[in-house]
């Protein structure tokens, strides 16, 4: 039985005999004596073997390992000796050593320095994972599972599997699709229908860690295949299922990272939240926020505002501002590489403005509509702004969506390039979110699922469906959505209704949804519930840049496992 680890055996245990297993990491030859570092998942270990202290064969044998061997040693541990006496740290005297196995020559250096292509890496993932870093974060990542079905056990949720196999819904994403046995089947984009059954079985506090599936388009904090914590309750309002969750989350930061949050964490809505920040994913480690303009300024500068960026047609405009303190340091190439920035968002520009001496009025700006402005702009615009000597204003004008998401990427791309980031911990709840939204070809669809419960009345949901808003929230930290739930409904007609505005029929309803709403005929509590995205709460945890890191065998960006390729 295997009881001691490479990283683990320390002082406590001087003079004593060990067992070892691993990787040679690296192999010193000093002639009749050889430091070897011997590597396993817990960390490296030096080897000392001794002509004189192993037989002939035994040292012949080591005189011939290479790196990435593998093999079993005992030996006696020693303190390491140095000139004026011992360090702290240990060296096993090897007395015993077999060869477990050999290894051809790597296709590419551990630990280099330069950057190893990922396409190569995950090719060769059972390789790239010998390394340190990414070797801590799976064992992070089997902690954090760990950690949370502990915490969900005592606060008595139980842990239900529900099937991989199933009928195929609408959930929002798009579907990847089995066929067997005549049968059809979808694989779940999550564990939603099977869990608000599980409520209407009376099994009301419910948890997963599931597997979900979803055929969208991958970024860095997206996989086809992925886990997510899942969790339903009945019983329980809104702040409560909040209450919950945060407490689990706050127990994973304590006990893994040593952070305590001091409050409870910021709750926004999403209506603020975008006017704020132009997203509901705000990171709120970025001092810039959005503020609208148009009210303060005159309808004669609206025009130019207006003319200079885009003459709008639409009713739905925004004409909004960000101020970075210390911009007047930007050079006129960096303002304008933002400007051909937010062009890729759809933006037609910018408008900028320099602050050096706010009480010179017009003398102490920098504008290319300087002629324009006059002292109640900017008598305005310093009311409104909080304008101080070297501020940088932009000044977006466009449809509304246009100028959230343009002013919302300016903001990241600032903060990235100016190094703007807090050094903090942000977590917000955002709630409130819309019930529906259009589609690019202007279909109304859910802004997160069918099953969210509005806080809207029923003749504002059926007559004014796109001002209709959900009792939804999401976690967000330091920018990164690490999931979302809502309070769910639990009427059967309130269901059939967003179904039917949803423009499903009555025989998609009865193919698809019929097992679900039959369900409700026979009783639903109030329930509601979210999921946490696993992989994302080891890439915040574990500060990686990318999902794809803390998984062990990911898929590329274009859907391929290398590995198996």
């Amino acid at each position: 039985m295997r009881i001691n680890y490479c990283g683990k055996v320390n002082q406590t245990i001087l003079n004593s005999y060990v067992k070892l297993y691993g990787w040679v990491n690296k192999i010193r030859d000093h002639g009749g004596i050889l430091f070897l570092d011997l590597r396993d998942m817990y960390g490296r270990t030096q080897l000392v073997i001794d002509s004189k202290k192993l037989d002939f064969t035994n040292f012949v044998l080591a005189k011939k390992l290479k790196s990435e061997y593998i093999i079993k040693v005992i030996g006696l541990i020693k303190l390491r000796p140095v000139k004026d006496g011992f360090t702290n740290k240990i060296d096993i005297f090897v007395i015993e050593l077999n060869l477990l196995s050999k290894s051809i020559k790597l296709p590419f250096k551990l630990y280099a320095k330069k950057k190893i292509k990922e396409e190569i890496r995950f090719k060769f993932r059972y390789i790239d994972l010998r390394q340190k870093k990414y070797i801590k974060k799976i064992l992070i990542r089997s902690q954090i599972i760990h950690k949370i079905r502990s915490f969900l056990d005592i606060n008595k949720f139980i842990e239900i599997e529900t099937p991989i196999l199933s009928n195929i819904t609408v959930e929002g994403a798009r579907t990847f699709i089995i066929q067997s046995h005549k049968q059809t089947f979808a694989l779940p984009q999550s564990p939603q229908i099977y869990k608000q059954i599980l409520m209407c079985s009376g099994l009301d506090r419910y948890y997963q860690i599931a597997k979900c599936f979803r055929d969208e388009d991958l970024r860095s904090d997206r996989q086809p295949e992925f886990t997510q914590i899942d969790i339903e309750t009945s019983f329980m309002n809104k702040q409560a299922i909040i209450n919950v969750v945060e407490k689990m989350i706050k127990s994973l930061f304590k006990e893994l990272l040593h952070f305590t949050f001091s409050s409870a964490f910021k709750i926004i809505k999403y209506t603020d939240a975008i006017n704020k920040y132009g997203t509901d994913k705000p990171d709120l480690r970025v001092p810039i926020k959005i503020t609208d303009i148009e009210d303060v300024i005159p309808q004669s500068l609206t025009c130019i505002f207006l003319n200079k960026l885009q003459k709008l047609t639409s009713q739905c405009n925004r004409i909004a501002a960000i101020k970075l303190k210390g911009g007047v340091c930007l050079s006129l190439k960096q303002i304008i590489k933002y400007i051909s920035f937010v062009k890729l968002y759809g933006a037609k520009g910018l408008i900028w403005i320099k602050v050096y001496n706010i009480n010179l009025g017009l003398n102490g700006l920098q504008s290319p509509i300087l002629k324009h402005i006059t002292d109640e702009v900017i008598h305005n615009l310093k009311k409104r702004l909080h304008l101080k000597n070297g501020d940088l204003v932009f000044c977006c004008a466009d449809t509304i969506n246009i100028v959230n998401t343009s002013l919302s990427v300016l903001i990241t791309q600032i903060a990235n390039d100016l190094k703007l980031y807090i050094k903090a911990w942000a977590p917000i709840w955002v709630v409130n979110f819309p019930l529906f939204k259009r589609d690019i070809v202007g279909t109304l669809t859910s802004y997160h699922h069918p099953f969210t419960a509005p806080t809207s009345t029923l003749d504002d949901i059926i007559y004014n469906p796109e001002k209709a808003f959900a009792n939804s929230f999401d976690l967000i930290i330091n920018g990164i959505e690490l999931g979302g739930g809502s309070i769910r409904i639990n009427d059967y007609k309130l269901q059939k209704i967003i179904f039917k505005l949803l423009g499903l029929t009555q025989r998609t309803l009865n193919n698809n949804f019929g097992f679900f709403l039959k369900a409700f005929k026979f009783g639903v509590p109030p329930h509601g519930g979210l999921a946490l995205g696993l992989d994302r709460i080891v890439m915040l945890l574990t500060k990686s840049d990318n999902i794809r890191d803390v998984i062990a065998f990911p898929k590329t960006n274009k859907f391929i496992c290398p590995l198996s390729v």
